[in-house]
């Protein structure tokens, strides 16, 4: 069995939530960046049953029955909803994508270009949260972490913060779990409920 995507799977975002709302708190930041892992152009455009797949927000800006398998499209949703989540106003949230290589087209926006252009736009303090990765590796840590708040300090802002990814979260950890069990069936075993992980 294949667990099916999960990008507006309520667990998965409320995790998501319990990790960003104390660092929104801790970082004072202005704007929140949701940074996703990019894909090539080519590879979004074969998994477009519709054929009409134009990579900007007129294209993405709702999910529907001819996009909903668009990696890019669930990818915005994923953003709309955790924002809503968050009661971030539509000007303190954006959208960009991380990680491309090589010459041809990825989607976009691009992060290290957008992070380079948020102090023109008025951001000083800026949290990006890595929401197309379950766990920190380098191209969150190295990539975001260590270039990209260089980068934007470079570039006029104040502060980069990076949120942690969801990594072994207890929400997360639950998420996951149950997850695997509605995919695997009722004869799936129960997982132990074990000890209550201690208050911070």
């Amino acid at each position: 069995a294949v667990v099916p995507g999960f990008h507006a799977e309520p667990s998965f975002l409320e995790a998501w939530q319990q990790v960003l709302r104390p660092e929104m708190e801790r970082s004072g930041a202005d704007h929140v960046l949701f940074s996703f892992h990019g894909l090539p152009e080519r590879h979004v455009r074969k998994s477009d049953r519709s054929a009409t797949c134009r990579f900007d927000d007129g294209c993405c800006s709702l999910l529907s029955a001819a996009n909903r398998n668009c990696y890019r499209a669930q990818c915005f949703d994923t953003a709309r909803r955790l924002a809503q989540g968050l009661a971030l106003a539509p000007d303190r949230w954006s959208v960009s994508f991380q990680s491309r290589l090589g010459r041809t087209p990825w989607i976009r926006p691009y992060t290290d270009l957008v992070v380079r252009e948020m102090p023109g736009r008025g951001v000083r303090r800026l949290l990006v949260a890595c929401t197309g990765f379950a766990a920190d590796c380098l191209e969150t840590l190295e990539e975001i972490g260590l270039r990209a708040r260089a980068d934007f300090i470079g570039h006029g802002g104040q502060e980069l913060t990076l949120a942690p990814c969801l990594n072994a979260h207890p929400a997360w950890a639950r998420s996951a779990a149950d997850l695997v069990r509605r995919t695997a069936g009722p004869a799936a075993p129960s997982a132990s409920p074990g000890p209550s992980p201690a208050s911070p």
